[in-house]
């Protein structure tokens, strides 16, 4: 029998079997951050300070995560501004997603990037072959130190932005929106040289305030004296 049929035949059927292969949902990485930058080399760039928690219920994942960490415009975003020169040094979240099927909970991402590209960090909560699978899941991940696990820090240079980008490990074409980000859900970042923008204000009153306060007290004092002098 001729040998050559059975080779074309094999590599003609390895050819249409390709597309197949690469449309299938990538496994599980074991890993809840991903990151252009190298890995291996220590990046202390300040101790934290503070932990901002970022209100992000209601954000979508339906974009898909650029493989090389640029921003994918078509993403949902959501910019904060943690001051001049603010590093971030640690991640985590805590809260609820849900995947619509077919989309799988772990395939739920947040890519958070400041001033300088190869310091993008993936974040994927809900990451494991147990999520493999679409439906809602709670999340709650403690802040992970970024140098510590071989992540560099995310700095926000001269203008303290960051912005956060929801996307999607495997978008899958059958579902508008992969996945919901359920009120109310956070994502954690641990700072230092930084500001919490989301911290509740302590509102101080104004000089009219003020000015009616004086008036009052002054009219009290007033009432005061003149009781004292007809009684």
């Amino acid at each position: 029998m001729n040998a050559r049929p059975l080779v074309v035949a094999a590599a003609i059927a390895a050819a249409l079997a390709s597309p197949f292969v690469f449309a299938q949902k990538p496994s599980d990485d074991g890993l809840q951050f991903g990151s252009a930058a190298p890995r291996g080399s220590d990046n202390p760039e300040g101790t934290p300070t503070l932990t901002v928690s970022v209100p992000v219920g209601g954000a979508q994942s339906a974009a898909t995560c650029n493989t090389d960490f640029t921003l994918n415009p078509a993403s949902f975003q959501i910019p904060i501004n943690l001051g001049a020169n603010a590093v971030i040094t640690g991640l985590g979240g805590v809260g609820t997603i849900t995947a619509n099927a077919p989309s799988w909970l772990s395939e739920a991402a947040v890519i958070v990037r400041g001033a300088v590209q190869a310091e993008a960090i993936r974040f994927r909560p809900l990451v494991g072959a147990a999520n493999n699978v679409p439906g809602t899941l709670a999340y709650n991940v403690p802040t992970i130190d970024l140098s510590t696990n071989a992540l560099p820090n995310i700095t926000g240079g001269a203008t303290g932005n960051f912005i956060l980008e929801f996307c999607e490990t495997f978008n899958d074409p059958e579902v508008a929106v992969d996945a919901v980000w359920v009120a109310p859900s956070f994502v954690n970042l641990s700072c230092f040289n930084c500001f919490d923008p989301f911290a509740p204000r302590i509102s101080v009153p104004s000089t009219s305030t003020w000015s009616l306060i004086a008036l009052l007290l002054a009219l009290g004092v007033a009432g005061g004296v003149a009781v004292r002098r007809f009684s």
